[in-house]
């Protein structure tokens, strides 16, 4: 069975052409469980660094209070709706 190949424009692609379209696409073929493995890798290693991190981050918090901006209405003088007050993250 013959089959024939031809460019967008109805030409006929040189045999050079079509002989590297062939070892490119095998070429991809024969690397793509690779390149897979190494993006699964990659995904890996920056899901374990978030999580490290979100995990330092919570012991973090757990040993050191945080100092923090509370937004609170006052109701005793009504020129300031709103202060700042500094409190500590142990309430």
């Amino acid at each position: 069975m013959m089959m024939r190949i031809e460019m967008d424009d109805g030409s006929i692609p040189s045999k050079t052409y079509l002989l590297l379209l062939t070892h490119l696409s095998s070429l991809l073929f024969l690397l793509h469980p690779l390149l897979f493995l190494l993006s699964l890798s990659y995904h890996c290693c920056f899901l374990s660094l978030s999580l490290s991190l979100s995990l330092s981050l919570s012991l973090s918090s757990s040993f050191y209070p945080f100092v923090y901006l509370t937004a609170i209405t006052t109701q005793q003088n009504p020129n300031f709706t709103h202060s700042l007050i500094l409190s500590s993250g142990n309430n």
